[in-house]
């Protein structure tokens, strides 16, 4: 028999920005459903669709001012529809920031195109909380922005929402999250999040490199058996479970900014030995 804990994990993309081809899902529902079929068990499957940036995000708001019920990607039906029941028959899961600056609304949108195309009406999950835009926000946007604030016609303001509530999401049974702005990598961060415990058990790693404090915050909220809390202590080697370590390290992006960020990242391997060079080839 299988073990479901190795069975791959599938990704498929079908949109990478708004206004992206329409038809470019079906071929990979396609393929992700030949995959799961040829392969082992226990194998999940997820469709993606990335349809956001920050000026559809603002144009997306204008529409929702002129609509309450509108501000979702216009697209939506002529990317989903196709493939809806599809996914929903094969348990090809759906994550997709195509909420735009109304989630709420896409998700309606899309239990009622389940219900027109005689499918059982899915689980679907909205994140929420990246619109600053509310007048409840501006004081915190005056406390950012200053003198400026007031010379601003604010249409758009938006926090990056991380893989945290997406994993949540699918680990509750949702067939579909429905996301506004999240950073584009959780939009398959989430998948990978649930999967974190089965690699370190399939793995076994001696030691685990953790970059940043998000990913911190990440590994130590996920149930990684005989598993201790891990610190903010850069460049230490920390006990992760009686068998694995850990150290962490800061985050890879933040670290691209100056000279002296970069030499910090790389002074906190020094710790794994003496591989460590002063000045690595960045």
């Amino acid at each position: 028999m299988t073990d479901p804990s190795h069975s791959p994990l599938l990704i498929g993309c079908a949109a990478g920005f708004s206004g992206d081809r329409t038809d470019a899902a079906g071929p990979v529902v396609d393929t992700l459903i030949a995959r799961l079929a040829s392969g082992p068990a226990g194998q999940r499957a997820f469709l993606i669709f990335e349809t956001l940036a920050e000026r559809t995000l603002a144009l997306a708001q204008l529409r929702r001012r002129a609509d309450p019920d509108a501000g979702y990607e216009p697209l939506l039906d002529a990317m989903l529809r196709p493939v809806l029941a599809r996914c929903l028959a094969h348990g090809i899961r759906i994550v997709s920031n195509f909420g735009a600056a109304n989630p709420r609304a896409a998700a309606h949108h899309i239990a009622r195109m389940a219900r027109e195309l005689g499918a059982a009406v899915p689980r679907i999950a909205v994140v929420e909380g990246d619109d600053l835009s509310s007048p409840q926000q501006h004081a915190l946007l005056r406390e950012q922005l200053g003198e400026r604030m007031e010379r601003i016609r604010l249409v758009s303001a938006n926090a990056y929402i991380g893989a945290e509530p997406i994993a949540a999401a699918l680990d509750a049974g949702a067939q579909i999250v429905v996301c506004g702005r999240v950073s584009d990598p959780s939009l398959a961060g989430g998948e990978c999040i649930e999967r974190i415990v089965e690699e370190i058990a399939i793995v076994q790693p001696k030691i685990v490199v953790v970059m940043g404090e998000r990913a911190l915050e990440v590994l130590n909220d996920v149930d990684v058996p005989l598993s201790r809390e891990l610190g903010a202590d850069t460049g230490r080697i920390q006990e992760l479970t009686p068998t694995i370590d850990a150290l962490f390290v800061p985050d890879i992006d933040e670290s691209l900014d100056s000279e002296e960020s970069k030499r910090e990242f790389w002074s906190a391997f020094r710790m794994l030995g003496e591989w460590y060079a002063d000045l690595p080839p960045y």
